[in-house]
């Protein structure tokens, strides 16, 4: 299942333009097709990682976290989530032009894609907004982005 979500998630960048997809490991937390939607919303969301800067990103990975890990309540809360994927987005420490500008050389970028009651994704730090051409939120606060298509991911079962 794993590897299924995976290479869906690389055909539909192959067709965006992007040649390696992130590689997202559901690891049978969240429905397949909830995860891949989400994905598609976030990306849809934040073309600039997976086409205007692909060049500059080094690597796009992410997992699924579950709040019964305990992991950054304050999200659970803020708005009702019970899971969400956590995208790890590595700069280049080499990058040029726009993404040099914003700071992001050499930086690791975390984006955290949930459901629930308000879905959407935090950027965490103002970097990570910027290079989604995100206004970042004051006093460098994680940055929260509704997006509609990731209402569904919640746990399996859940």
């Amino acid at each position: 299942m794993k590897r299924v979500s995976a290479l869906v998630l690389a055909a539909f960048l192959t067709a965006c333009g992007e040649a390696e997809g992130p590689k997202v490991d559901l690891g049978g937390k969240v429905a397949k097709e909830a995860g891949e939607q989400a994905m598609q919303a976030f990306i849809a969301a934040c073309p600039n990682i997976f086409k205007d800067f692909r060049g500059d990103i080094e690597s796009v990975v992410g997992h699924v976290n579950t709040f019964s890990q305990g992991d950054a309540i304050y999200r659970h809360e803020e708005t009702g989530r019970l899971a969400e994927i956590e995208l790890v987005v590595k700069v280049h420490d080499r990058a040029l032009g726009t993404v040099a500008e914003i700071g992001a050389k050499g930086h690791t970028l975390r984006y955290f894609i949930g459901g629930g009651r308000k879905p959407g994704v935090y950027a965490q730090g103002p970097i990570a907004a910027r290079i989604c051409g995100w206004q970042p939120a004051l006093g460098g606060a994680d940055l929260f982005v509704l997006l509609p298509g990731a209402a569904a991911l919640r746990p399996v079962g859940g």
